[in-house]
Formats: structure tokens, sequence, C-alpha cells
């Protein structure tokens, strides 16, 4: 599971470094076939979260917010915290689908 840093003021960027360092890790990797599989299917989850971060992020983004109540610091960190949240849970537990294509097309070529 990706760890968030919320702390990082709502950006997104430790989010998207720690998921692209996981793919990193898989290209240099000196594992059996079984670790370097196991390897792609983490990667294949994170790269699928982040794909899902993005989408609720930009939904997020479109709603028409009310100029009553100005949204303050503390909430666009904790909106930005329950997005990623959400987006690994999905990935984790009730994918969608893409983390697994992205892993069979993948898996062809680990270790040949």
């Amino acid at each position: 599971m990706l760890s968030i840093n919320p702390i990082n003021q709502g950006g997104s960027d430790s989010f998207y470094h720690e998921a692209l360092g996981k793919l990193g890790r898989l290209k240099g990797s000196e594992g059996g076939k079984s670790d370097n599989q196991e390897r792609l299917k983490k990667a294949s989850n994170a790269f699928e979260a982040i794909l899902l971060y993005q989408m609720f992020k930009s939904m997020n983004d479109n709603i028409v917010k009310a100029s009553l109540i100005q949204e303050n610091q503390g909430e666009k960190i904790f909106k930005d915290f329950l997005l990623k949240q959400r987006s690994e849970n999905i990935a984790n537990n009730a994918s969608l689908g893409i983390a697994k294509l992205i892993y069979e097309q993948f898996s062809k070529n680990v270790d040949q």
C-alpha cells in the first residue's frame, strides 16, 4: 500500500514519486521470476491508483463550490488525502481491471 504524506499541503507529488518509484524498482530488479511477478502486480496496482486519483481529482475540481463559505487549507489537505486513500482502496480491493490488464500485458516480458 502506498503511504501518503498528509503534510505535503495537499500536493500530489509524493503520491506520484512513490508510485513511480515502485515502477522503477521493477525495472532494475534482480530477483527471481515470482519476485518480479509480485513486483509487477504491485506496480500495476500503483499505476491504477494514480489513474483513479487523477480521475477523482478532476471530478472533485469540477464540483461547483458555494461562494458563501470559503474552503480552508485543512479541508483541501483532507480532501486530497481522502481522494488518495479511496484511489488506493479501489485499486487494491475493488479494482476496475486496469491493473489486471497492465499486469497481463507486461508479465509476458518479465524474465525473458
